[in-house]
């Protein structure tokens, strides 16, 4: 049971630091697509653009 909780703060944690990040990012000319063939490919993918662009909306 506690191993589990565990990962559900880490995950809530992460959860809220996305979100933070994306009410405090400025918009700018961004293409997601072409981020992810850089070297930060996993970190672009990873980064919750699908919940940046609800936002934004």
């Amino acid at each position: 049971m506690g191993r589990k909780w565990q990962v559900r703060t880490i995950q809530a944690k992460i959860a809220n630091r996305r979100v933070d990040r994306a009410r405090k990012i400025t918009i700018g000319d961004v293409s997601a697509s072409a981020m992810a063939r850089t070297r930060m490919a996993k970190t672009v993918l990873d980064a919750g653009w699908s919940t940046l662009r609800g936002m934004l909306r």
